[in-house]
């Protein structure tokens, strides 16, 4: 019994004395088989990559914009620059006796701080960041048309990211310099990006990308430089195109008053002249005004950017000279249906003058005309445009109903005439079918 107990008390001394030389024993040195690099290596071979690539990601939180992710950035400049064999290294400076630093590498790269402390007598490890591995960060670019709206990664790029406006198009004409709100482009500038950029670019009226590198962008309009018009107007008119008034330096040709008349030689320098206005490669739609000189409106032909203005007729000649030019067209037609009792329309005419003669001549033929009623419905003049003091163009309208025992037609005529003013009285000197 006494040596059983004696036995037990040796062991527990020894025992005792064991851990009270484990207290007392270094931090370092060749007694411990547990120092700090020892320790550390046993805490790696514990862990797989994904367990510190994870670590990585926790500890390192990239300052980013407000399109990307900064754990996903941080993963991104992991798997960028990170190998798969891992080993670590003193870092120099840092050792005590109780503490000791170590880099921690994957492969080239440096990727944790492992920092080792002996406390109640064991050495422990704990992580921390290193600040060592950094990715290439880029300003994006982006230059679009100035009503085109951004997102980037999902996210609205606001205009707080615009760094230039007013941009002119490289193609953009003289002319359409001088428009009311000139087209232009801004150009985004966004610092910071790390990663890849989902860019989209978007307009109501679409969008062509010319160029894209992922770092700079460039849009334009789908239509550009694709515009263009074509304005015939009288030379004293005002054309406007979006705002620009028009001058003697946009004119392209000139053109004579169009007709069939036979003009005398010394009427001709009074005829209208009409200016030809063209021009292409607009970006903008062109919004085209044309007024007389007067500020008044004039008589237009043709559709959307090709436009053909007539001269503003005179509404004094017109108020003077209605109801003779109107008894005229009447005693003209009814001359034609055989009505030559009726009245004769020589004594509207220049007499001598081919239209004069044209009728005359006419008389014998119509004698065989018989039987012809004609209802008048419309009998209208315009276009009065005069030809110096004593002269004047203009057209006529009638709208006549010719009935005969065997038929009724509605007929629509129309006539361009020259008047010339002798003794005080004006005849007409030449007509034509319109």
């Amino acid at each position: 019994m006494k040596k059983t107990v004696l036995l037990s008390l040796a062991v527990f001394l020894l025992l005792a004395g064991a851990g009270i030389l484990l207290l007392v024993l270094p931090a370092r040195g060749v007694l411990r088989t547990d120092g700090p690099a020892e320790t550390v290596q046993h805490w790696l071979d514990a862990r797989d990559a994904v367990w510190l690539r994870q670590e990585y990601v926790r500890l390192h939180t990239p300052e980013v914009t407000e399109f990307e992710n900064a754990g996903q950035v941080a993963a991104a400049i992991y798997d960028a620059a990170a190998g798969d064999r891992f080993s670590f290294r003193e870092l120099p400076g840092s050792g005590s006796e109780r503490a000791q630093d170590y880099i921690l590498s994957a492969g080239d790269a440096d990727i944790l701080l492992l920092s080792a402390r002996f406390e109640n007598g064991v050495w422990q490890v704990e992580t921390g960041p290193l600040n060592a591995l950094t990715g290439e960060r880029r300003t994006l670019s982006v230059t679009v048309p100035e009503d085109a709206a951004l997102t980037l990664n999902g996210v609205p790029v606001s205009e707080s990211y615009i760094a230039e406006r007013g941009l002119p198009y490289p193609d953009l004409t003289e002319l359409e310099q001088r428009f009311d709100g000139v087209p232009s482009r801004v150009r985004y500038a966004i610092p910071g990006m790390y990663g890849a950029a989902e860019l989209e670019a978007w307009r109501q009226d679409g969008l062509l990308l010319l160029r894209s590198d992922g770092t700079e962008w460039e849009y334009t309009l789908p239509d550009a430089a694709g515009h263009s018009f074509s304005v015939t107007a009288p030379r004293d008119a005002l054309v406007t195109v979006c705002g620009a008034l028009l001058d003697e330096g946009d004119v392209t040709a000139t053109r004579a008053w169009p007709t069939k008349l036979d003009i005398p030689a010394e009427l001709q320098e009074y005829l209208p002249e009409s200016l030809i206005y063209t021009a292409g490669g607009l970006y903008s739609v062109p919004e085209i005004d044309v007024k007389a000189a007067d500020g008044g409106l004039l008589e237009c032909a043709g559709t959307g950017t090709e436009l053909v203005f007539s001269p503003a007729g005179s509404e004094a000649l017109h108020d003077a000279c209605h109801e003779r030019v109107r008894s005229f067209l009447w005693a003209l037609c009814d001359y034609g249906a055989g009505h030559g009792d009726r009245g004769y329309p020589c004594v509207y005419t220049v007499n001598p003058s081919p239209l004069s003669r044209y009728i005359w001549n006419a008389g014998d033929s119509l004698t065989w005309t018989v039987g012809v009623t004609l209802k008048f419905s419309d009998i209208q003049t315009s276009d009065y445009i005069p030809l110096g003091d004593d002269a004047f163009l203009c057209r006529g309208h009638v709208d006549v109903t010719s009935i005969t025992r065997h038929e009724t037609q509605d007929l629509s005529l129309d006539y361009e005439m020259l008047w010339i003013r002798k003794n005080g009285y004006w005849y007409c000197q030449d007509l034509a079918f319109a």
